[in-house]
């Protein structure tokens, strides 16, 4: 049965909104239940502003310039570092971070927060970045915990504004309420959150230390080439391409080197792209795009719903130890490795399944993700609107043959920056349970 609200005029008028969302039953409830506590308005914990609302020029080197796809609760992940000049990072002093400041994304995944800590990189921010420099003794990683959590985030989206492209605005960021629960709490609290930051950068750290490993076992020179170049008819009529970027002389080196060491192409049995066919009636998990990690290949959550409510493009079935690798163009870094729990799941098929018996599976995975094959996924795209690779181009690429012992070595590292980073999903959720936890306890 549907809940229904009935409000008067003024109170209607006292909010200055008139839309309907913003008064569901469950959003006036959790406000009534706030307002019964200890509470404080954001804006009277900190000075909250946000970054620069002009578009700056990136350059070479410079100050780091973060963006809302770097953001996510348990770390700053940056996939594509961009820098802006010093000069321009003279301009934004109202914006610079400091340790313990707080940075809050207004749009795209909205109201992601993160402290900054001793560790932070020296950078700056866009507009769409919000930052709160606290002047309350508040501890900071307590406060972002409770933006991220299910409390936090129901105040934060009932806060919503605009049509297309929705965001916070600073003014109803500055109003969002927080409960004010005891030092000794706050502190606990905070040192799970501190934890959960350290153990995401030994993620990282183990994961990094993969991919140095596979780099030194790769071995490609640096690249060598002219710009100008010149294709023979027959190559274009073979390939049945005819756009330069295609005829790159990089490209050549990098395939003319892997060749050297010996290579293996993906060949059709190792392509899992049979049609599932759902029953509308059943659950299924399902996979899509958003749920991958890119930084880590991994499947971060997946979709559980009815057949006849999952969309048309769920119609590939994966098992465990089986990649999956975005065929568009934006997003070919988007492969990960499928676990246990994902076995059996649905996935888009906007997905190339593979399964490689030559490799393990980790290992496959950082591999498909290494610069010199990405660049090769990239070479193979096509199309106008949306470009993607094709099968037949997928299975052009060439692999490079790597020793087991080898693999091994790097599979051991990724399964234990894996290991690391649920450790620290889970340590975030256990805080995040603790802290409604004490809210709901306080209402008693």
């Amino acid at each position: 049965m549907a809940k229904t609200s009935i409000l008067k005029l003024s109170e209607i008028n006292s909010e200055n909104r008139i839309d309907a969302d913003y008064f569901k039953q469950e959003y006036l409830e959790l406000d009534k239940k706030i307002a019964k506590m200890d509470y404080k308005n954001l804006n009277k914990l900190g000075f909250i502003t946000d970054g620069s609302h002009e578009i700056r020029k990136y350059i070479e080197k410079g100050v780091i310039f973060l963006r809302v796809q770097d953001f996510f609760e348990e770390s700053l992940d940056i996939k594509e570092i961009v820098y802006i000049s010093k000069e321009d990072d003279d301009l934004l002093k109202r914006c610079k971070p400091k340790e313990n400041d707080i940075l809050i994304t207004k749009t795209g995944k909205i109201g992601v927060a993160l402290v900054v800590t001793h560790d932070f990189i020296d950078c700056n921010i866009p507009a769409d970045i919000a930052i709160i420099k606290l002047k309350e003794k508040i501890n900071p990683f307590f406060l972002s915990l409770y933006i991220n959590s299910l409390i936090g985030r129901k105040l934060i989206e009932r806060n919503f504004s605009g049509m297309g492209r929705q965001r916070i605005v600073l003014e109803n960021l500055r109003k969002i309420k927080v409960p004010i629960i005891k030092q000794f709490d706050q502190e606990e609290l905070g040192k799970k959150v501190l934890e959960v930051y350290s153990l995401m950068n030994k993620s990282k750290q183990k994961y990094n230390e993969a991919e140095e490993r596979l780099n030194k076992e790769l071995k490609i020179p640096k690249i060598k080439y002219n710009k100008i170049f010149i294709k023979s008819f027959l190559d274009i009529w073979k390939n049945k391409r005819i756009d330069a970027e295609y005829y790159k002389p990089k490209y050549e080196w990098i395939i003319k080197n892997i060749e050297k060491m010996g290579c293996i192409y993906i060949r059709d049995n190792n392509i899992k792209d049979r049609n599932f066919k759902l029953n509308e009636k059943q659950k299924y998990k399902y996979i899509e795009l958003a749920n991958i990690n890119q930084a880590l290949g991994l499947v971060e959550d997946f979709i559980v719903d009815y057949g006849s409510e999952l969309p048309s493009r769920a119609r590939q079935i994966v098992k465990e130890d089986d990649i999956i690798i975005s065929s568009i163009e934006g997003s070919l870094n988007s492969s990960a490795l499928i676990k246990g729990e994902q076995n059996n799941s649905l996935c888009s098929t906007g997905f190339f399944v593979i399964n490689i018996e030559e490799y393990n599976p980790e290992f496959l995975v950082i591999l498909m993700k290494n610069e010199l094959i990405q660049s090769l996924l990239k070479r193979g795209c096509s199309g106008t609107i949306l470009t993607a690779i094709s099968k037949e181009e997928l299975k052009r690429i060439p692999l490079p043959k790597i020793e087991q012992n080898i693999q091994k070595d790097i599979s051991l590292l990724i399964k234990q920056s894996n290991e690391l980073y649920f450790k620290a999903k889970n340590l975030m959720n256990e805080a995040k349970d603790e802290l409604e936890k004490l809210i709901n306890q306080s209402n008693i």
